[in-house]
């Protein structure tokens, strides 16, 4: 790993990776402002046939949304989260994969002594640090929630950590994604062209596979299918 280039990293990412982070924290906030009226009137709620079919998304029929832990979970699962999983470990590899190469600039800093191998290390560093970030944001946003709502009767320290770990790992799997596309790409553009192709038909096989029940084995081919929040928060995994 080179300091001197992970310290370039977060100098060009660091407004990006910060405001990616703001995100489940925001929703955590929100969240956790409107859960208390959103209990109140959950019979209200329940008679719209598009949050069925919302809820029903989210919970799988495995978890009642309407509870703290299936409201503050969607720091983890809110469609926006689930696009920053995915755009967050992609900036540096393509900005300095594909983006450099296609100015030139990629062969000015391979003809330093910085070799190919470090350059790679440097890189999953950063993503990892990263995912660590983005991860640890959307836990204390659910903790967020849960304390501006009152509910830590229902809540403890533990109960979202599962869900951080996982969140962890999906977003250390996009970055690999966006690394190996980065790597091969001829330019920035076509990076972008092909990551943005490869993220949207994963999320479209988690869709399918948590609408369709006969299809929910697709999950396993896309990193968001290991992301079932109902299934760790009800004990279903591990």
């Amino acid at each position: 790993m080179n300091l001197v280039l992970l310290r370039f990293l977060w100098r060009r990412h660091r407004v990006a990776t910060l405001i990616f982070g703001l995100a489940p924290v925001l929703i955590g906030l929100i969240m956790g402002l409107i859960y208390p009226t959103y209990a109140r009137e959950r019979a209200l709620i329940e008679a719209m046939k598009i949050v069925q079919s919302t809820m029903k998304f989210f919970s799988q029929d495995k978890l009642d949304m309407f509870s703290a832990k299936g409201s503050f979970s969607i720091t983890f699962q809110d469609p926006l989260i689930l696009v920053c999983y995915a755009l967050l470990p992609a900036l540096a590899p393509i900005a300095l994969y594909a983006g450099d190469r296609s100015r030139g600039a990629l062969d000015v800093l391979l003809a330093s002594p910085l070799g190919r191998g470090e350059m790679l290390r440097t890189v999953a560093v950063f993503q990892t640090l990263q995912a660590v970030w983005f991860s640890t944001l959307a836990y204390l946003g659910a903790l967020l929630a849960a304390a501006v709502a009152g509910e830590w009767q229902s809540i403890t320290l533990g109960t979202f950590l599962p869900l951080a770990v996982v969140a962890f790992g999906v977003t250390l799997a996009f970055g690999g994604l966006a690394l190996l596309t980065a790597v091969h790409a001829e330019s920035r553009g076509r990076a972008n062209v092909v990551f943005g192709v490869l993220v949207f038909t994963l999320l479209a096989l988690d869709v399918v596979a948590r609408m369709w029940r006969a299809g929910a084995w697709l999950g396993w081919f896309t990193p968001l299918g290991y992301l079932r929040p109902a299934n760790l928060l009800t004990g279903e995994a591990g």
